[in-house]
């Protein structure tokens, strides 16, 4: 049983997504990100948008889905210009630019 909020239990879930990047499984990290995508969404933080959005676009090009990591990056960048982190955005777009489409 895990205790925290539901922001919490979120951030614990990216750090699980990006273990299973790291352990081969890119597939299942994508399903787990788009999931917490809403989740995210939901709670209003977004901040832990942006990082999930971030963590989907790296899963997405592992997979070879340029399109949609271009399209998670942008709204990455997005939502962190929202969140007042515009050094974070601006990689972010630096990252986008750089993905070929």
């Amino acid at each position: 049983m895990v205790l925290g909020n539901a922001g919490d239990i979120a951030d614990l879930r990216l750090v699980q997504s990006r273990l299973l990047v790291r352990t081969g499984r890119p597939q299942l990290a994508i399903q787990l990100l788009e999931h917490l995508c809403g989740e995210a969404a939901t709670l209003g933080d977004v901040r832990l948008e942006g990082e999930v959005r971030e963590a989907l676009a790296s899963a997405l090009q592992l997979v070879g889905e340029n399109l949609r990591a271009r399209d998670e990056l942008r709204r990455a960048a997005i939502c962190f210009e929202e969140a007042q982190a515009p050094e974070r955005a601006l990689a972010l777009w630096h990252q986008f630019a750089a993905v070929e489409g």
